[in-house]
């Protein structure tokens, strides 16, 4: 049933008996999978290199149990099950994963050009914006996506014949490049005539899973975590609006009031943990100017 699945590209079928295979598995394995796994779910290895179309690689490529564990040794788990072979990551939040760490050195190649070219300044990085019905779309349609964001450089043919070019494209970042959830398609070659360029990478913030979306606030105003931002060139940063995390009294004090040297802590999702994962670094709110249009500029709060 899942062959033919695959040959008639019903993904909503794949995605179901993939699944079946995968909770099965969890189920005859759990009692060692609960003290080491972080994570379980039905993969397929991308094989594009060799048979560029989609479903040529979908037919063709290894199907996988994915396994993300902690350093803990998985042990009495089999090669294979039901023709899935099972497949073991060490989790990046321990930073041991080689190939995390390859992948480490691909962002901080690009990173070091874009300080060569730009400095640190991010203000001479203009590119173009993705809105945020289409990002939506992408994070409900890729499971695995963890960030999307614009550069004006793109990698391609890391640890072979590596390359990267200054051109405008969207960076896709993912848990694990190559790896793709059975029953979900490949990135986008282009989003809306622009290159995509697929990394690896996550988050993982303030000791959980903070995500784009997420409450975040104070414990006088809430609101939600924009995304994620390199400020200055340096700085591991998060991203919201200014009236988030500020009340309307200093939004519209003028820039010499002493309400503005008071730092601000961020807290995530103030109602429930009051947890603090950031402080603000910067603010901008500009209004009352006949001559343009008032603006809620991005807060910008350093990571903790």
């Amino acid at each position: 049933m899942l062959k033919e699945a695959y040959k008639i590209r019903n993904y909503e079928n794949i995605k179901s008996l993939a699944w079946t295979f995968t909770r099965r598995f969890y189920q005859k394995y759990k009692t060692i999978l609960n003290e080491s796994a972080l994570d379980i779910y039905p993969a397929f290895r991308c094989e594009c290199q060799s048979s560029p179309a989609e479903i040529s690689c979908l037919l063709k490529s290894t199907k996988i149990i994915v396994i993300e564990k902690n350093r803990e040794v998985v042990v009495n788990i089999p090669d294979k099950y039901m023709n899935f072979e099972v497949t073991v990551f060490i989790s990046d939040d321990l930073g041991s994963d080689e190939s995390i760490k390859t992948q480490k050195h691909e962002t901080g190649e690009i990173l070091s050009i874009v300080r060569d070219l730009f400095g640190t300044n991010s203000h001479y990085l203009k590119m173009q914006t993705l809105d945020g019905d289409t990002a939506s779309l992408l994070f409900k349609q890729h499971n695995k996506l963890s960030l999307i964001c614009p550069s004006q450089l793109r990698s391609s043919n890391f640890g072979t014949n590596h390359t990267i070019e200054q051109i405008q494209c969207i960076q896709l970042y993912c848990e694990r490049k190559g790896i793709i959830p059975l029953g979900e398609k490949h990135f986008p070659k282009t989003i809306k005539n622009i290159q995509t360029d697929v990394l690896q990478g996550r988050r993982h913030l303030a000791a959980t899973t903070i995500r784009v979306g997420d409450r975040i606030g104070t414990l006088q105003t809430c609101g939600t975590l924009g995304g994620f931002y390199r400020y200055a060139g340096k700085f591991e940063c998060l991203l919201t609006f200014a009236h988030v995390l500020y009340s309307l009294p200093a939004l519209l004090a003028p820039p010499d009031h002493m309400c503005h040297d008071q730092g601000v802590d961020v807290l995530w999702d103030p109602s429930q943990t009051k947890r603090q994962c950031g402080v603000v670094i910067r603010r901008i709110f500009k209004h009352d100017d006949s001559s343009t249009t008032s603006v809620d500029v991005p807060c910008v709060f350093q990571l903790c």
